[in-house]
């Protein structure tokens, strides 16, 4: 892969999976779409069926479902909206044969993927796409031919339904196979399609284009072209040498999901004048106003600039702005695997890039997960629990999908994970009207859950929550998991406090909610006695944080015996049931935790963590590198972190994991993110206040940031010998190296010599 600023660009022709992998890499979305960057051209191949899902739509599974509520989703590959057939001299072209001059690239500035090629010495063509950041039902295609003879050329742009899902089953060890057809009927009609996906929705996808195509400038009438499985335009022409076609289409995408007049908009779409000028100049410049949000500008001769800027670029392009009834799934719309379910990691890793740059998007992700808070409750009862409990694998309903076998059951800390994040959301932004109308309801029922999930011992004096899985999944049934223990406390305080705080504040919606809820303020007795009881298993004399209340007693693993390659243990050298033997964390598991509550730990007490946790740890997880570059940052293991954070920053766009064929890792694009900003940016708050403490790596000579905190617009420039803080909007309480100030817009900047 090669790099500019704002680019990442190939030259190598790839065939196979690693052209698959690359799809995955040149993917483009705006919250509505996600689209890999596969040929459009290409029609014999497996990646001819393309890879183009919507945020939402998702189909009946072949997969065995939960036992509650026992129906599981599939993310859909819907119909190949792009499809282009170029025949020359009679002869169909795929991307592939008798190519020269390749490169795609995709522009992350401007939003725009680019694929070019010349084909037998004869025609250069150039084929180009984005989805629309201002409608984000349309997606814009472009494409151009220069011929260099004379020629017969068919050129065909069309909307094709007769495609299948890329996977089957996705994951090892062949992650891409064909998958089910979800689309059960077709309407085809004039430049535009009526799919019927295998839903329990019966959700019908809606599609039209409209096109435009010139020779040497001169418009040309094409003709209507359909079969069983297209619709779209067919142009015959003669070229001349030195010809130069080009095509413009612009297609409107709506479903079921969308409202009852999606065919209505579509028809409406067909009629419509497209000014094609301005849907590039609208697209453009909405990007440029996402990117002055959340730009991290990186002074340094190493290609981190790109790496980071494409980790935010696809973070941002996978985002729901459009609704909040969806939120992003593990490989977002990026790939199948995990059928596009949302995971812990979108609260945990993802949410706080959107939280500190584009809180309201933040907003609508939380608002996700309050619209599931009935199913939460059902699936918390059908487990003999109280309040609710949020499964570990949602799809877009928020039903649980984790398979049998899969510890579901056990991965509990995904409920306390929300809560976290519902916190931090609060904090950030003092959005009240959010948290009395959603908020508090999920975080009193999910305090409900810990108290009836934590067991109280007269043995010794303690609450424990035993038999779970922590963020460590290659321990499924542990004791005590720290990170479990710790943030359930911190969900159980949190609740009487807002709950509190709600009482004062806004009574009749309080009264309301305990009508609603049947809520006591007597039941937080015993959430704060739980909160102080719980058991966190510690080393006094090493002043060490056990992962879980066995943990010790294991024996010691070598790691490079066990994990001689790339791969995952388990893919490897072990099975899930040698590992509880031994002491090894699939991924970061108590350095996740101390990023996340710093304040609750010491210095010593994060540096025995590191030592110790680190040499344990496989990073058999894409989400494990963050939380070590970030800790290590803060702790002064300056070459570790540095190098952790590489693995985040480099981790799909170099393939490190060897899966990104299956889609990108958002979680981690989120935790690259948290690494620049909150480890070597040092950047933190609080009650209120921002304090700035960098820890630049070496190979960097100084870095920009952009938050937002309590609607005050922030930058923070930091050099080898300097910080300067500017914001904008408001006042902010500042702290750089002991120095104290209040910013306003009447005193908006102060720099301070490090």
């Amino acid at each position: 892969m090669e790099y500019t600023n704002w680019s990442i660009y190939s030259l190598n022709h790839e065939t196979g999976k690693k052209r698959q992998s690359q799809n995955a890499l040149f993917t483009v979305g705006n919250g509505y779409f996600g689209i890999r960057g596969f040929y459009e051209e290409d029609t014999a191949s497996e990646a001819g069926n393309g890879g183009i899902y919507l945020a939402g739509v998702r189909s009946n599974s072949e997969l065995g479902g939960r036992l509650f509520e026992d129906k599981r989703r599939d993310l859909c590959n819907i119909m190949n909206i792009l499809r282009l057939h170029i025949i020359v001299d009679g002869k169909q072209i795929n991307g592939v044969d008798n190519i020269t001059n390749y490169r795609r690239e995709l522009d992350m500035q401007g939003a725009v993927y680019t694929r070019c090629y010349r084909y037998d010495d004869c025609l250069d063509i150039t084929l180009s796409r984005f989805a629309d950041m201002v409608d984000v039902h349309r997606v814009r295609q472009d494409a151009t031919l220069v011929a260099d003879k004379d020629m017969e050329l068919t050129f065909r742009a069309l909307i094709d339904s007769d495609v299948h899902n890329l996977n089957l089953i996705s994951r090892e060890p062949d992650p891409v196979q064909p998958g089910l057809n979800h689309i059960l009927s077709r309407e085809i009609g004039t430049d535009s399609i009526v799919t019927l996906i295998d839903s329990e929705d019966d959700n019908h996808i809606f599609a039209a284009g409209q096109t435009v195509l010139t020779v040497n400038g001169v418009a040309v009438d094409g003709s209507v072209y359909t079969n069983d499985f297209v619709s779209g335009r067919e142009w015959n022409l003669k070229l001349k040498t030195g010809d130069k076609v080009e095509l413009r289409k612009i297609v409107a995408v709506y479903t079921d999901n969308d409202g009852t007049d999606s065919a209505q908009k579509i028809d409406e779409f067909l009629t419509s004048e497209i000014n094609w000028d301005e849907i590039d100049a609208a697209h453009k410049n909405r990007w440029a106003e996402r990117w002055a949000n959340c730009d991290i500008e990186v002074d340094s001769n190493t290609d981190d600039q790109t790496a980071l800027r494409f980790d935010l670029f696809e973070l941002m392009c996978v985002c729901p702005t459009h609704t909040d009834r969806v939120s992003i799934g593990a490989r977002g719309l990026a790939g199948e695997q995990y059928e596009g379910c949302v995971f812990w990691d979108n609260e945990i890793f993802q949410l706080p890039f959107f939280t500190f740059t584009d809180p309201e998007s933040s907003r609508r992700m939380l608002a996700w997960r309050y619209h599931g808070l009935d199913v939460a409750r059902r699936y918390a009862k059908y487990n003999w629990f109280e309040g609710a409990m949020y499964p570990w694998q949602a799809c877009e309903k928020c039903r649980e999908q984790t398979p049998i076998g899969g510890g579901g059951y056990y991965s509990i800390h995904i409920i306390s994970d929300i809560a976290y994040a519902i916190r931090q959301y609060f904090l950030a932004t003092q959005d009240s009207e959010f948290m009395f109308e959603m908020g508090a309801e999920v975080l009193m029922e999910t305090a409900r859950f810990w108290a009836s999930r934590a067991d109280y011992s007269e043995w010794d004096g303690y609450w424990h929550i035993n038999t779970v899985r922590g963020p460590n999944e290659y321990d499924f049934y542990v004791n005590d998991n720290a990170y479990t223990n710790t943030m359930a406390a911190l969900n159980l305080r949190t609740a009487k406090e807002i709950l509190t705080k709600m009482e004062t504040e806004a009574p009749e919606k309080f009264a309301k909610l305990c009508t609603k809820t049947n809520f006591s303020f007597a039941e937080t007795e015993k959430w704060l006695a739980i909160a102080d009881g719980l058991y966190i298993c510690y080393d006094e004399k090493r002043k060490l944080i056990a992962e879980d209340s066995n943990y010790f007693n294991r024996r010691f693993l070598d790691m490079k015996k066990a994990k001689p390659t790339a791969k995952r243990i388990v893919d490897s050298t072990m099975n899930h049931e040698w590992l509880p033997f031994y002491q090894v964390t699939k991924q970061s598991d108590v350095a996740t935790l101390m990023c996340l509550l710093p304040e609750k730990f010491s210095e010593a007490e994060k540096i025995a963590a590191y030592d110790f946790y680190e040499p344990r740890t496989a990073h058999d997880s894409s989400l494990s590198y963050a939380p070590y570059a970030w800790l290590g940052a803060r702790i002064g293991k300056d070459e570790q972190a540095y190098e952790y954070f590489k693995n985040c920053a480099y981790l799909d766009i170099a393939d490190l994991k060897l899966n990104t064929i299956s889609g990108l890792h958002f979680a981690n694009f989120g935790g690259t993110w948290q690494v620049a900003v909150f480890g070597f940016g040092g950047a933190s708050f609080t009650d209120g206040k921002l304090t700035v403490d960098p820890k630049l790596p070496k190979e960097w000579n100084g870095m920009t940031y952009h938050l937002v905190y309590r609607g005050v617009n922030i930058e923070v420039k930091v050099t080898k010998t300097d910080v300067t803080v500017a914001v904008q909007g408001g006042s902010l309480p500042v702290c750089i190296a002991g120095n104290d100030t209040v910013l306003s817009d009447e005193n908006s900047t102060i720099t301070v010599k490090m």
